[in-house]
């Protein structure tokens, strides 16, 4: 016996494992554990495909990084 712990998790039909249960988990703590410099709250989405996470990346993280910038820059500032 070396001492070492080995666990074995599985899911079933009496106890399913369910990603959306990580994804609630994951969410309420980055509410309750707000970032300091955040611009808002970072949310997770797990989504089903690669496909659909490049389409919310355009709208969730290049659009609004793009009027962000150009915002800063009317402003005077540098992005």
């Amino acid at each position: 016996n070396s001492g070492i712990k080995v666990y074995h998790c599985t899911s079933s039909t009496c106890n399913p494992f369910r990603w959306t249960s990580v994804e609630d988990k994951i969410n309420g703590y980055l509410h309750k554990y707000p970032l300091r410099s955040a611009v808002w709250y970072p949310h997770l989405k797990l989504l089903p495909s690669l496909w659909l996470y490049r389409i919310s990346a355009i709208f969730v993280h290049m659009i609004p990084a793009y009027i962000l910038d150009a915002v800063t820059k009317l402003c005077g500032g540098r992005p």
